[in-house]
């Protein structure tokens, strides 16, 4: 794979491993030095300029040069310059990468920045391991969750993010990427207490700054002021402990060639008065770098004057210091395709020379499973199925029962129950025999005739190599139409060209078994409803005959919950029942007068994991209710048989649901424990009625949802 590079290096053979076979490599896009060069320790080395350019290793096994596999050092800084190294071997095999080892080297200036660190994947922790212990990040709806359920963050994330905490909450959820949330630990400022690395010219002058080498310069840190405001709220470390501790135990993972893009991110005003971070304010793409084979990456930028004075005019506090804040504040973003799929808090005022490791949830990561031999389909998103055996697929954690409803075990998954799927299937297939060059996925019942089946249409564009500067385009491989022979019958149908097995190879790795990805509401809709629904992979040779064959079936349904809270509230007092709508006001006569709720709360097809229904209490304070007669309140999913699925709708199955109100149930609350809606000291207090849901539907990826509904907004005074 090429090795994307920025601004002026010099490329030197290192070394080269005894009687290995011929090397070479060879520099593309670059303003100078292009060409084609010998991979030997004799070789000139060579000094190559330009904003973006590629290296490329290669070797010749006999039959001419073909690229070699490669990985890259981490820099270090000796002698005034930057270096780094690039191992490349003929096969992925031999652990030590030696066949040809090349040397990068630049001088050391102030207005060069080099950033690197390893890319992983996390899980089995809600945190962001790779954040830096001085705050605390939360980078997903579900980190969100968990941390509001932890007294040690909820205070914290109510002041500082009101916005994105309470109901009602977006019904789906914001498009991606997940906005982190920056909390301060033990007493520090809602933005991190800032740093830097500054250079001081020693023997050259001021107009030459910008192009003065290393050699000429000293170097001292400077620390950041206070804020002009800062928040009251900060996390206690020593709470974070028992947190931390208890998923110690996070599994992690190197994330192989994804593409990574780097902003330099100017705080908002509001973030520069000590406010928390928003990722609202200005941001400038500062360019490209990829992963290599072990998650590793190096990324090179320059700072011009101008961009160093609007740092200290556009992003500095009055009180802060500006030779500090001069230092660009930096975001890096995880790419798939042209979609963000994570992105990072941003690194504060990073020194020249920086290393930046990043953690992404294993949620929103695409990692393609290795071949298992003996099957074809090998898994939908990160959830692994077995090979097909009596209608069902069965690992020792996955179980695929007939009618397509999944239950998994497995950590490196969504861990759920009996669940149905939806949204985007990313379908992982090995088609590795070379004589398969096409192939095409329909659809139908698993009732249908294969004739009448459909074929999935959804476009497929996987990365492929490509020239400096661009050094990653997205290519499509269909579909194409293309006349295959299926089951004995020619047709015309819409396919995909298989680069598992394309000669000329070029595409990035991770891309080679997913086949395609399944658009499920576009099935569903053409076959009349959420169902299951039986996908077939079909691999084609290149007249048109079938090699492989093989069937899945998934339970799919798109419809989401159907959740309603009635705005009219009763509250049954000493005096008769009070029915109030919008501004209602209730005089609690007793103090703990049940209210009378109707709502619903619904996944028709069976799919609900649980509902509850809950209040809050002033601002926004958690307040337990419990049900003094009628419906329930709650409900959740019993499991049964992993194969055999149990159903349960929600408020469906609740045996009050209908009556008194049709399609609603209605159920009287009381505060819980025997105790009254307002304490001794209190005349009056505003409160609110909510809904939430939780549901068993996958994408392979993450469980959907939750969904939330409300709040219904009442007043209580005492009599």
């Amino acid at each position: 794979m090429s090795i994307a590079m920025q601004g002026s290096w010099t490329v030197s053979v290192k070394s080269r491993e005894p009687f290995s076979s011929n090397q070479r490599f060879i520099i593309a896009g670059a303003a100078s030095g292009n060409g084609t060069y010998g991979g030997v320790t004799t070789t000139t080395p060579v000094f190559v300029t330009g904003n973006s350019w590629s290296i490329t290793v290669q070797h010749d096994p006999g039959t001419g040069f073909v690229d070699s596999f490669d990985q890259i050092t981490f820099p270090t800084k000796s002698g005034g310059n930057y270096q780094f190294d690039i191992q490349a071997n003929d096969d992925d095999v031999d652990p030590v990468f030696d066949d040809l080892i090349l040397t990068c080297s630049t001088p050391i200036t102030f207005e060069d920045f080099l950033v690197y660190g390893n890319v992983s994947w996390y899980q089995g922790c809600w945190y962001n391991p790779c954040a830096p212990l001085w705050y605390f990040v939360i980078d997903t709806p579900v980190a969100l969750a968990s941390a509001l359920e932890r007294p040690a963050l909820r205070a914290a994330i109510e002041e500082l993010y009101p916005n994105r905490v309470f109901p009602p909450r977006p019904n789906p959820p914001d498009p991606a990427p997940f906005v982190p949330m920056v909390l301060p630990i033990g007493g520090r400022t809602n933005l991190p207490a800032k740093q830097a690395q500054v250079f001081e010219a020693t023997t050259m002058k001021t107009d030459a700054m910008a192009a003065a080498p290393a050699a000429n310069m000293t170097s001292r840190i400077l620390s950041a002021n206070t804020p002009a405001v800062a928040s009251n709220v900060s996390i206690s470390a020593a709470a974070l402990i028992p947190i931390r501790d208890r998923f110690r135990f996070c599994q992690t993972g190197p994330l192989a060639d994804y593409v990574l893009r780097f902003q330099e991110y100017d705080r908002t005003a509001a973030e520069l008065a000590g406010g928390a971070y928003t990722g609202t304010g200005p941001r400038r793409d500062l360019g490209l770098a990829m992963t290599d084979r072990n998650g590793n990456y190096i990324f090179r930028f320059t700072m011009s004057l101008s961009d160093f004075l609007d740092e200290v005019f556009n992003d500095t506090a009055p009180t802060e210091n500006a030779l500090v804040q001069l230092m660009p504040d930096v975001i890096v973003q995880v790419m798939e395709g042209p979609s963000v799929i994570y992105e990072t808090a941003p690194y504060w005022n990073i020194p020249n020379f920086d290393r930046i490791n990043i953690c992404v949830p294993w949620s929103v990561v695409h990692e393609g499973p290795a071949c298992q031999q003996g099957q074809i389909i090998q898994s939908i998103g990160n959830i692994t199925v077995g090979p097909l055996v009596a209608g069902q697929r069965v690992t020792s954690n996955t179980f695929l029962g007939t009618t397509g409803e999944i239950t998994s075990y497995s950590t490196l998954g969504p861990q759920v129950r009996c669940a149905a799927w939806a949204g985007s299937l990313y379908l992982y297939a090995c088609l590795d025999n070379p004589n398969i060059v096409t192939y095409t996925v329909s659809y139908k019942r698993p009732a249908d005739l294969d004739v009448n089946a459909k074929f999935v249409q959804d476009d497929y564009s996987p990365y492929h190599v490509a020239p400096a500067p661009i050094f990653w385009v997205q290519q499509s491989v269909g579909p194409t139409i293309r006349t295959l022979t299926i089951d004995g019958v020619p047709q015309a149908v819409p396919s995909y060209f298989n680069i598992e097995t394309d000669p000329a190879d070029g595409w990035l790795n991770r891309w080679l078994l997913l086949k395609v990805q399944i658009s499920s509401a576009v099935c569903q809709a053409a076959l009349g409803g959420p169902g299951p629904i039986e996908f077939r992979l079909i691999g084609y040779k290149s007249d048109g005959t079938q090699v492989a064959d093989d069937r899945i079936t998934l339970y799919v349904d798109n419809n989401g919950v159907d959740q309603y809270i009635d705005p009219t509230v009763s509250m049954i007092t000493s005096g008769g029942t009070v029915t109030q709508g919008d501004c209602a006001l209730f005089t609690a006569d007793p103090p703990n007068a049940p209210l009378e709720i109707t709502f619903r709360s619904n996944q028709n097809e069976g799919f609900m994991d649980s509902y509850t229904l809950y209040m809050y209490k002033g601002a926004a304070n958690p307040f337990a209710i419990e049900r003094e007669s009628g419906g329930q309140i709650s409900g959740s999913y019993v499991h049964g048989d992993n194969l055999v699925c149990n159903s349960f709708r929600g408020t469906l199955d609740d045996p009050t649901y209908g009556s008194p109100t049709p399609n609603t149930v209605t159920v009287d609350v009381q505060p819980s424990g025997g105790g009254n809606w307002l304490t001794d000291t209190q005349t009056f207090c505003a409160f609110s009625i909510n809904l939430s849901a939780s549901v068993r539907i996958t994408d392979g990826q993450v469980v959907f949802g939750p969904y939330y509904s409300g709040p219904i907004l009442i007043g209580i005074q005492k009599a």
